[in-house]
């Protein structure tokens, strides 16, 4: 983490989880502090909400063109979704967590007092990894693309178990039989990678986590590689691909995708010291049974 003084915000647009009811009335406390901080707020949303007299709603093209900052009201998959379109731009995400976890997350709803301090630069930059994926094409690649959490390869609808080649750059690594394999950055190897087994790596590390799901064999491990690899996964029948969750893509026998390190990176806006392996023991952890 870097950067502790940056140039105030003139325009925020905010983002807010629509499947949660409570997640409106946090967004209308979070504009409210944006207009008392003399910031023009927009909102991202194609629903039909209430007229407000001092939001404007956005595209999400509009919102990434005149937005200095980002402010994302939901979960970790929230976060995600924005991450992709604002990551190209260079735009700081400043996250109030709603949902269970918020491993990305900075301000809960009963902290969005702190929004005005922010809004006047002071706040410091975690910029995190992200990673590209390719369909390899005969002389090139097809960008899929970029990803702050993982790149997974799933057994389509017909349910038959995935038979797929790992490679890393020109090297052979393993032959897979398994329900599916994620391929993650450090963010993401608490997601998807860690619920199958995987690492956990700090955000500040730098390195691609390949973790199978449900494999046949007991050779299947997590590898961890250098964030310098070229990852390929050869698909040995039809199978799905998703992108940090997103909609899947359908992949037909014989394709191959590459991931890679990502030239963009997701810059998170941060005011406290926490780190992830404070949400680990706080959220992460069973709590103990009474009387032991």
């Amino acid at each position: 983490m870097m950067d502790i003084q940056h140039p105030p915000v003139r325009c925020a647009t905010l983002f807010y989880n629509r499947r949660r009811d409570e997640a409106y009335p946090v967004m209308l406390r979070a504009a409210e502090q944006l207009r008392l901080s003399g910031v023009e707020a927009l909102l991202c949303s194609d629903s039909d909400l209430p007229a407000q007299p001092f939001v404007r709603r956005v595209t999400m093209d509009e919102a990434m063109e005149h937005s200095d900052m980002a402010i994302v009201i939901g979960g970790d998959g929230s976060i995600l979704r924005v991450a992709a379109s604002a990551a190209p731009r260079d735009i700081p995400i400043l996250a109030v967590n709603m949902g269970h976890l918020g491993f990305m997350s900075e301000l809960e709803p009963t902290e969005l007092t702190q929004i005005p301090p922010i809004m006047q630069g002071r706040y410091r930059i975690d910029r995190r990894m992200m990673l590209e994926a390719s369909i390899v094409c005969p002389g090139s690649n097809v960008s899929l693309g970029h990803v702050l959490n993982d790149v997974v390869i799933n057994r389509s609808h017909s349910g038959r178990i995935l038979d797929l080649d790992v490679y890393a750059d020109d090297e052979h690594v393993l032959h897979l039989h398994a329900d599916g394999v994620i391929v993650a950055t450090p963010t993401g190897s608490t997601a998807y990678s860690l619920s199958a087994g995987g690492p956990i790596i700090e955000p500040a590390a730098e390195a691609i986590v390949i973790t199978p799901i449900c494999a046949h064999g007991l050779y299947a491990k997590s590898l961890v590689f250098s964030h310098k690899r070229r990852i390929l996964l050869c698909v040995r029948h039809e199978a799905q691909l998703s992108l940090d969750g997103q909609e899947l893509i359908a992949l037909p026998q014989g394709d191959t995708i590459a991931v890679t390190r990502s030239p963009y990176v997701t810059s998170l806006a941060r005011i406290y010291n926490k780190s992830v392996f404070d949400v680990i023991r706080n959220k992460l952890t069973y709590p103990a049974r009474p009387g032991i």
